[in-house]
């Protein structure tokens, strides 16, 4: 098994969406990110897209068909763990639980950070 460089890690997000329904087609809306409490600072109003800037106005002018509600979202993302490659000592982040590469030789590794044979070696079951 190869040497942990760092750990795999699991880091909880909270997102907040001021979301505007439109009232006249339902199904569809707007979305724009923004604080826990509903506004849309100025570092979020330049991120958007002259588009998305012109859909804010608008929706926030007619808020008769565009009522607005916050919206929490909370996701949690998986951060891969890093290994030292065995053959060559460079970093290989562990993508995926199948196999992954190091960028520098191609030693391939499985999701728990153990050494493969080669593809060349493998052998594969059932319907292909």
């Amino acid at each position: 098994m190869a040497p942990v460089i760092k750990p795999a890690r699991r880091v909880k997000h909270v997102d907040y969406e001021l979301s505007f329904d439109d009232l006249e087609n339902p199904g569809c809306g707007y979305g724009f990110p923004c604080n826990s409490k509903g506004k849309i600072g100025i570092l979020e109003w330049l991120k958007l897209h002259p588009l998305g800037r012109k859909n804010l106005r608008m929706v926030r002018h007619d808020p008769k068909r565009y009522p607005a509600r916050l919206e929490c979202r909370k996701w949690t993302e998986t951060i891969p763990a890093v290994i030292e490659c065995v053959a060559c000592g460079s970093p290989v982040e562990l993508i995926d639980q199948w196999a992954s590469s190091c960028p520098k030789c191609g030693t391939e590794y499985n999701g728990c950070g153990q050494r493969l044979a080669p593809r060349s070696q493998w052998e594969f079951e059932g319907d292909m």
